[in-house]
C-alpha cells in the first residue's frame, strides 16, 4: 500500500522489527541453500547483508544499498 513505512506494515502484522529480520534471514539463508551456496558463502552474504541493514540511513539510494 502506497505511503506505508516497513514499520507500519510489520506493526499491523503484529510482529517487531528482529522478528521481521530473523524470518528474512531464514528465508534468505533456505533459498542460497537450495541455490547450493556453500555455508561459508551464505554467512558472507548474510553478514554484508547485515553490515547494510545496520548502516542504513533509511533513505532509498540508486542501484540499491
Amino acid at each position: 500500500e502506497e505511503g506505508k513505512t516497513m514499520q507500519d506494515t510489520m506493526g499491523e502484522a503484529g510482529i517487531s522489527a528482529e522478528e521481521f529480520h530473523s524470518r528474512m534471514e531464514e528465508n534468505m539463508r533456505n533459498r542460497m541453500q537450495e541455490r547450493g551456496l556453500s555455508e561459508e558463502e551464505i554467512n558472507e552474504r548474510l553478514e554484508t547483508r547485515k553490515e547494510h541493514r545496520e548502516n542504513c540511513d533509511g533513505i532509498p539510494h540508486k542501484g540499491g544499498f
